[in-house]
């Protein structure tokens, strides 16, 4: 039997093997896809709990620095009482920055995040 350049015979069995090869490739292939995007996602999640326990720690040491300073200034003039009263005022201002800044730069929770588990 000959033939000719380009053919080859064809055994249904072998058809049907290689059309299901194809199909699982097809699946793998689709499943790689999913796992990749989600690898992404899981990345991009990490990238901004980074950022945001950077913004964290940088607002907590400023808080610390500042009830640092109250006390301090406390311990030094807690007799002046012109001081004491500027010291107030600072502090009622203070406390207005902090109630407009935290809700700005709190983000909203992600609705497409998972749920942890622990709660």
């Amino acid at each position: 039997m000959h033939f000719g350049f380009g053919t080859c015979p064809t055994d249904p069995a072998v058809t049907a093997s290689l059309k299901r090869i194809e199909a699982n490739q097809a699946a793998t292939m689709a499943k790689l896809g999913i796992l990749n995007a989600q690898g992404a996602q899981e990345a991009m999640d990490l990238s901004r709990l980074t950022k945001d326990v950077a913004s964290n720690t940088t607002l907590a040491g400023s808080l610390k620095q500042s009830f640092a300073n109250v006390a301090q200034i406390l311990r030094e003039d807690g007799a002046n009482q012109a001081k004491v009263d500027a010291l107030a005022e600072t502090l009622e201002r203070d406390d207005a920055d902090l109630a407009t800044l935290i809700p700005q730069n709190t983000p909203a929770p992600d609705p497409t995040s998972r749920p942890n588990p622990a709660t």
